[in-house]
């Protein structure tokens, strides 16, 4: 596992027209996400958000994002308290 963690910022907002949560701004490259609850994103978001560090670990600055860190990580689990 990572000896430290890796920190993104992530910000959503309520679309009352489309009746969601979306992301609006995010660090980590290609993010998009909505649901219609708060816990629904949270939970989507958790399954990919590893997915998209990994399609763009080329993209982020940190040694932290390289494919083979990121690869030891989540298989070791994203997230894990």
């Amino acid at each position: 596992m990572l000896e430290r963690m890796i920190n993104n910022k992530i910000i959503v907002i309520w679309d009352a027209e489309a009746g969601v949560w979306a992301v609006i701004k995010s660090d980590i490259p290609g993010l998009c996400a909505e649901a219609e609850t708060l816990p629904e994103l949270e939970t989507y978001l958790l399954e990919l958000i590893p997915e998209m560090l990994y399609l763009n670990a080329h993209l982020l600055p940190s040694e932290d994002y390289k494919k083979e860190n990121l690869m030891t990580y989540l298989h070791e689990g994203w997230g894990g308290s």
